[in-house]
């Protein structure tokens, strides 16, 4: 009979063959050689700058998997610190990720040699008149591109938007009562127009992203710095 150990699975002590090599053990070994090969790596990963921006990620996601929608513990770097470490700080470059949605994202991560959506071409439109730039847009857009449009996501998510003819006439609404509902609308948008903007930055299915930024979102300039990036002004 094999000599028997114990290891730490799901948080629980079970007694395994002496040879099985556990998650914790190459863990252990896998962080004894980063610390090893570089240092600073794994310093900034037990620095107080880290706990504090991993808990500002934390409550700006609600402690909510950005990808599935289920508890997330896990703190990500969107770009990895290790091949941009200048934005290793950068609260925009994190997002929470529940443990399954991190290890198909690190897996994903370790088939490609480098980020081939360093490739991809963003557009930042700016400007106070939206008919123009969608116009815009329809000009130049093609089958292979994404759109990013804070206004429009909102028009989607409102229910106002589906209501008929005839339902418009018959609602009844208090200026508080459209009031509260514009600013639910818009927290909801904000959400996913930020989940979006930490997607891209990990993308490689699109030719072109086109982004509408009618409120100069000054982190697009941090988030974005690593793509090719023009802006229009229309």
């Amino acid at each position: 009979m094999k000599p028997k150990k114990i290891v730490f699975k799901n948080g629980k002590r079970v007694l395994v063959d002496f040879d099985e090599v556990s998650r914790s053990e190459t863990d252990k070994a896998y962080n004894n050689k980063r610390q090893y090969d570089n240092p600073e790596y794994v310093d900034f990963y037990h620095s107080k700058e880290w706990r504090l921006l991993r808990q500002e990620a934390l409550t700006r996601d609600y402690e909510t998997c950005v990808r599935c929608g289920l508890n997330g513990q896990m703190v990500d770097h969107i770009l990895p610190s290790k091949l941009f470490w200048e934005l290793r700080n950068n609260i925009n470059n994190l997002e929470t990720l529940c443990n399954s949605c991190h290890y198909v994202k690190t897996k994903r991560e370790q088939r490609r040699e480098q980020y081939t959506a360093m490739a991809m071409k963003i557009t930042i439109l700016k400007g106070d008149n939206p008919e123009a730039i969608h116009d815009y847009i329809g000009g130049h857009v093609s089958g292979n591109d994404l759109v990013i449009d804070i206004q429009e996501l909102e028009r989607l998510l409102s229910g106002s938007s589906y209501l008929t003819k005839n339902n418009k006439s018959n609602k009844q609404s208090s200026e508080r009562e459209v009031k509260q509902e514009t600013n639910i609308v818009h927290e909801y948008s904000t959400l996913l127009y930020e989940m979006l903007l930490r997607k891209i930055t990990k993308e490689d299915s699109f030719r072109r992203v086109w982004i509408v930024d009618m409120s100069n979102d000054r982190r697009l300039k941090t988030l974005l710095s690593s793509f090719d990036v023009s802006i229009v002004k229309i």
